[in-house]
C-alpha cells in the first residue's frame, strides 16, 4: 500500500476540522501569510462538504 504523503494528510485533517476554527483563523491571525493558507484550507474544507451533500440522492436545488 502507497503511503499517504504529508500533503494529503494535511488536507485530510483539514477536511476534518471545524469550518469555524479555520475561518477564524483566516480571519484574526497575527500573520497575513498563515491567514492566506487558513483561507485556502477553509475553502477546501468547505468544497470537499459541499460535494458530499450534492451528491446524496435527496439533494434538491
Amino acid at each position: 500500500m502507497i503511503e499517504k504523503n504529508e500533503l494529503d494528510k494535511m488536507l485530510e485533517k483539514a477536511e476534518k476540522t471545524n469550518l469555524q476554527e479555520l475561518m477564524n483563523q483566516s480571519m484574526y491571525n497575527s500573520d497575513p501569510d498563515k491567514r492566506k493558507v487558513y483561507e485556502a484550507l477553509y475553502t477546501y474544507a468547505l468544497d470537499k462538504r459541499q460535494e458530499k451533500l450534492i451528491k446524496k440522492n435527496k439533494f434538491v436545488i
